[in-house]
């Protein structure tokens, strides 16, 4: 590990090569963004983020490790926290720090209502969930892609709850078209049959979309 990742991560000046690590992990802990491996003769740290080496000091190293920049964590997380200067750019920092943390069995939200969040590079202002998107799976989106939930919760972002799609009317499946066609016959009101259609099928459709399959039936 060069001695610049040591100071300026850590603050040691003279660290003790702690050569390679012996024997089997004797404790498993955290420390900020690091996962922290003891080993006999070293401590091995690994980032959340998993994009960075693994680092291994000596025990008295470990010891005298301070934060420089308030927390601990790998010189790229550093650098994405110290460079973002907007919520977007935060957010984004947030989702390619967390990628590996994140899983397909929990919703996810943001801690604040954004109606817009901005690339900083492109400075397009994008939806969140089309911002989350474009970020986590490192995409371009075309003015025809629009990013759906697959979850029923138009409120969350996590990037495993979501589809691309060209239209809207891409979730619109068979059985849900008969379903909307049914419930227009039986007089029931556009609300009621978007409330029958996340009960039933799992699925949020806006009323815009109810309407224009209604518009769609024959006469």
């Amino acid at each position: 590990m060069s001695l610049s990742t040591l100071i300026s991560v850590f603050g040691l000046l003279v660290p003790i090569d702690p050569g390679e690590t012996q024997g089997e992990i004797l404790q498993t802990e955290t420390l900020d963004h690091f996962r922290v491996d003891t080993y006999v003769n070293a401590k091995a740290l690994t980032c959340k983020c998993r994009r960075f080496n693994q680092i291994c000091l000596h025990p008295e190293d470990f010891k005298k490790i301070r934060p420089v920049f308030g927390l601990f964590a790998c010189p790229i997380c550093l650098t994405e926290l110290k460079t973002a200067k907007s919520d977007s750019d935060r957010i984004a920092a947030w989702f390619a720090q967390n990628r590996h943390e994140i899983t397909q069995d929990a919703h996810l939200y943001l801690p604040n209502c954004f109606s817009r969040l901005v690339d900083s590079h492109d400075k397009i202002l994008m939806r969140p969930r089309r911002f989350v998107f474009a970020k986590f799976y490192g995409v371009e989106l075309s003015r025809k892609d629009k990013i759906l939930t697959t979850c029923g919760d138009p409120e969350c972002i996590n990037p495993y709850h979501m589809m691309r799609a060209k239209s809207p009317a891409a979730k619109v499946t068979p059985e849900i078209r008969l379903d909307v066609l049914t419930w227009t016959q039986k007089n029931l009101p556009n609300q009621m049959i978007k409330d029958l259609i996340e009960i039933k099928h799992n699925k949020s459709l806006s009323l815009r979309t109810i309407s224009t399959i209604k518009n769609s039936a024959p006469v």
